[in-house]
């Protein structure tokens, strides 16, 4: 027996020369199948009831945009049925013959619980081939979409409005440098904090998923809006196939959630807020490379910076915070460092594997730490340089991390002897591959690249 319904009989569908263009979801039938009338509108009919004589269905319209995501797995049936257009559905009683039967208007609001699918209505078959020529189309605001669900909203104007709201590329320029090294410092941190295991361990692996994802996660303006230069900003996603590319989407919406979480949305000047800053970034180094950047945005004289909604509307007016926060969440702070302190944060030289003389201690603060390396100790080879290469070396947590950013290397080691050879073979690797190639094969970072190593190594 079927529901008694008290919804509005009307005496039709409001759908002339209605055709089928497929069945969604079926299971002895059809569960869940697509049509289109005279107008090329899209109806859904979804099975919802059965009484031995009549099947019910509930008809309901969904624009183009609506039914591909629903086919892209984006968005449940539920959600269909919950946000039709016109807030419109119809049920309808049909026989075996066909015939179209006790026929009712509602809408969602005063559906039937019973005939709402599951929250996690998602579609998981195979996608009819009917619809694979506007796949593509779809994908494309599938990904954008997606990236507009995690992004962070940000209007900018300037102190001087000289040119009214205008904001100056220059100072824009620094906004959004400042928005992307933070980020790569949250990043760094989180695939050494999440990726050591799924990676097995691997330093090579851990090095280049890194590098793949500095490369291609990079922050992107998803929206903008010229009246007071407003952006939405979002992370990119990577081709990588190291790791499973679904558990791995929802890894990467995750850490661009906890960038805007803790970085851009945060109160600093609530001294709760920055404890727990201080407690899930214990590191000074890791917690420095996330924040000094974003701290010198907000700093700036130039621009009014407000945390905005989707459509622009202000939240909040972002304020820089306080000197002794800054200098609290930055490790900016006037202490005399223990001994250890000074050794690794000191110039040396290395020759072969060996720290062998400290060159000087650092007194400008604003100076980064940097080892060097005057030959290159390959896997079969010793290279000779002309000049020392310069290069970061940090402890963050277990592992012992080293980059040189003039040739994009970023390794890891769980020492400092390991990571240090792991930076040697990667130079050789770089040094012997770009070697093998014309010219015209390579991009002009790349022969940048190329050329600045071959003028540096002078024998092997």
């Amino acid at each position: 027996m079927m529901e008694e319904l008290q919804y509005i009989s009307i005496g039709i569908l409001p759908y002339d020369n209605l055709k089928k263009v497929s069945d969604l979801i079926a299971y002895e039938g059809p569960l869940l199948s697509h049509y289109k009338d005279s107008y090329d509108r899209n109806v859904l009919f979804f099975w919802v009831d059965f009484n031995g004589i009549h099947n019910r269905w509930l008809v309901f319209e969904v624009s183009e945009k609506q039914l591909y995501f629903y086919i892209l797995g984006y968005i449940p049936l539920r959600v269909l049925i919950e946000e039709p257009l016109n807030n419109t559905l119809f049920t309808v009683d049909i026989n075996s013959e066909l015939e179209y039967e006790n026929i009712k208007i509602t809408f969602s609001r005063d559906l039937l619980s019973a005939y709402i699918p599951e929250p996690d209505s998602f579609f998981k078959f195979s996608i009819p081939s009917i619809y694979l020529s506007k796949l593509e189309k779809y994908e494309e605001a599938l990904y954008h979409q997606k990236l507009k669900d995690v992004a962070f909203f940000i209007k900018l104007e300037p102190v001087n409005k000289t040119h009214s709201t205008l904001v100056g590329l220059g100072d824009l320029d620094k906004f959004i440098k400042g928005v992307k090294d933070s980020f790569f410092g949250l990043l760094n941190h989180v695939v050494l904090r999440d990726k050591v295991d799924v990676l097995s361990a691997d330093v090579s692996r851990l090095n280049e998923y890194y590098n793949a994802l500095k490369k291609d996660f990079e922050p992107v303006i998803v929206k903008a809006d010229i009246s007071s230069f407003a952006l939405g900003i979002s992370a990119g996603s990577t081709s990588l196939k190291l790791v499973d590319q679904s558990s791995d989407m929802e890894w990467k919406k995750n850490i661009f959630e906890e960038y805007k979480k803790n970085v851009i949305e945060i109160d600093y000047n609530n001294d709760e807020q920055v404890k727990q800053i201080l407690e899930r970034y214990k590191d000074d180094k890791t917690r420095s490379k996330i924040y000094s950047p974003i701290f010198q945005v907000f700093k700036s004289q130039n621009l009014i910076i407000e945390l905005t909604d989707n459509n622009f509307k202000k939240i909040k007016e972002i304020r820089p915070p306080r000197k002794e926060v800054f200098d609290l969440i930055t490790s900016n702070l006037k202490v005399i460092p223990d001994e250890e302190t000074f050794r690794r944060f000191a110039y040396v030289e290395i020759k072969g594997q060996k720290i062998v003389k400290t060159l000087s201690l650092f007194e400008d603060e604003n100076q980064v730490p940097a080892l060097s390396i005057t030959q290159i100790k390959g896997t079969e080879k010793i290279y000779v340089l002309k000049f020392p290469i310069y290069f970061m070396y940090a402890v963050d947590g277990e592992y012992h991390t080293i980059e040189q950013e003039e040739f994009g290397i970023y390794v890891h080691g769980s020492t400092f002897d390991e990571a240090l050879q792991a930076f040697h073979e990667e130079i050789e690797y770089i040094y012997e591959r770009y070697n093998c190639l014309s010219d015209d094969q390579l991009t002009s970072d790349v022969k940048n690249i190329k050329n600045r190593l071959n003028q540096l190594i002078i024998s092997q």
